[in-house]
């Protein structure tokens, strides 16, 4: 039964990751707020959500984001010598942007 069970097994039980699942609750509720301003106050908000962004300066980690775990991982491979592996289909599609691209885009929309 559900009530019998201590919190953190309910968690792996359900696979619950309350940190994506705030994550992406945070980005939707920022939405939300912005078109309530502007319909109660006439407000014309603009929400920005810069996603998967890379720089010079990542910090490559196997378990990091998408890009830099797979770098990381393509040079350990590179290292040791070792097949490089990519999991997954390939099909999911992401959008990546660099970093100075994205600030260029940035200071240009409030310029």
């Amino acid at each position: 039964m559900v009530e019998n069970l201590k919190l953190h097994e309910l968690i792996l039980k359900l696979k619950i990751f309350f940190f994506t699942e705030a994550y992406g609750s945070g980005k939707r509720q920022l939405e939300i707020l912005s078109r309530s301003y502007r319909k109660q106050y006439g407000c014309n908000f603009v929400t920005l959500l810069p996603t998967n962004i890379l720089g010079k300066k990542e910090v490559l980690r196997t378990d990091g984001p998408v890009v830099e775990s797979l770098i990381a991982k393509a040079l350990n491979a590179k290292r040791s010598q070792t097949p490089f592996v990519c999991r997954g289909s390939g099909s999911p599609i992401r959008q990546f942007c660099y970093a100075p691209g994205r600030v260029k885009y940035f200071n240009s929309l409030f310029s």
